[in-house]
């Protein structure tokens, strides 16, 4: 009888391996249509330039989330396996959730484009779209730096030659077997400042901007077909 612990890792298997591929396939597709959409639209508002930006990142997105689970799971290549951290570590893990944050910036960004429409202060109040996308794509990359800079593929058991092969970083073998694992950043005190002010403003203070603009966008629009 499996264990809970062995029961969460097959299901969360199975679900990676033959449900989450689909799921970003339709993604790649309906994102390719809205960016081929949006991209007709001639419009001077930069709104429908953030709509753009948004369709790319958010197809950039599961582009990387499906090339991932492709070549983890269909290719089945041993989870202990350098090439396989490399790509846990860079594609999924900190590519993945930059551009996570870089959506959810994106969003906000439309959501007060769009307020300031409803408002009629659109062309009272500019946004730089080239300067708001620069700033957001900053944000975006630094708030990945404490990440990349406490982990590290490191050799759990390895023969006593410095150099690894080719097909040892591709197999995993007594002899060559990696890992990610925390350095000794991790453990400082700037660190975990850093870190916690990063999720706290990546995991609360902007979800919270994003929908506190929605709700008064549909308190206005409420307003709006009312009168």
């Amino acid at each position: 009888m499996l264990s809970r612990i062995e029961y969460g890792k097959d299901l969360r298997d199975f679900v990676w391996k033959n449900v989450l591929p689909y799921i970003c396939l339709v993604g790649i597709f309906t994102n390719a249509i809205n960016f081929s959409i949006f991209s007709r639209i001639k419009s001077k508002n930069t709104i429908y330039k953030f709509f753009i930006l948004h369709s790319a990142a958010d197809f950039v997105y599961f582009l990387l989330s499906f090339v991932y689970f492709f070549l983890k799971y269909s290719l089945k290549m041993p989870s202990c396996s350098y090439i396989v951290n490399v790509i846990d570590l860079y594609l999924f893990s900190i590519s993945t959730t930059a551009l996570a944050f870089y959506l959810l910036l994106v969003e906000i960004m439309i959501a007060f484009k769009r307020l300031l429409i409803v408002l009629n202060l659109n062309q009272n109040v500019r946004v730089n779209f080239k300067s708001s996308t620069i700033v957001i794509l900053f944000f975006s990359i630094l708030t990945q730096v404490p990440y990349m800079l406490t982990r590290e593929i490191r050799t759990i058991q390895t023969n006593n030659s410095s150099e690894q092969s080719i097909s040892d970083k591709l197999s995993c073998s007594v002899d060559s077997r990696f890992e990610i694992e925390r350095n000794a950043i991790y453990d400082t005190r700037s660190y975990r400042y850093a870190s916690s002010f990063i999720n706290l403003f990546r995991g609360v203070i902007a979800p919270a901007a994003l929908l506190s603009l929605n709700i008064l966008l549909c308190y206005k629009y409420k307003r709006e077909i009312r009168l």
